[in-house]
């Protein structure tokens, strides 16, 4: 091989390498958006509108969300609470005066009362992991970029 033709190659190859990593990462950060879209946006906002509605009544005008790992979301808002997995989810957090009444609460005694109302959504499978309520609002921007949706309530209405 002539040295042209080992540095045409050479430089061919370069050229694969840069493609087939903005393809990877285009893919990557296409498929867990830190501001959810679409059909992830409105189920965010669905649940949170359903937990609101069940959990106090009153249904925010928005709520914060932040995508994040399960792992780092339960450090910030559930007081570091160990969990057996740590993949990538969408951490929802509103605020306002909510009674945990969805809950099992012991006979006797009273639901617990919180000025935030928050929740895990996988990013991958959709499916709701964790929820809970906490006494005041904590600093998603902690966590990586905060954006905000707008609960909707189960009634349609709002």
């Amino acid at each position: 091989m002539t040295p042209h033709r080992v540095r045409s190659l050479g430089a061919s190859m370069a050229v694969l390498a840069i493609v087939l990593g903005a393809i990877f990462v285009s893919h990557a950060t296409s498929k867990f958006e830190a501001v959810p879209t679409g059909d992830m946006r409105r189920l965010l906002e669905v649940t949170a509108g359903e937990l609101a509605y069940e959990n106090g009544g009153q249904v925010p005008a928005t709520a914060a969300v932040v995508l994040t790992t399960r792992q780092a979301s339960q450090d910030l808002v559930a007081g570091g609470d160990r969990v057996g997995s740590d993949e990538a989810v969408y951490l929802v957090q509103m605020v306002g005066s909510f009674t945990l009444n969805s809950a099992p609460i012991p006979s006797g005694s009273e639901a617990p009362e919180g000025a935030t109302l928050w929740f895990l959504v996988d990013s991958a499978t959709s499916q709701r992991l964790d929820w809970g309520i906490g006494l005041r609002p904590e600093d998603l921007s902690t966590l990586g970029e905060v954006s905000s949706i707008e609960p909707r309530r189960p009634d349609g209405a709002g």
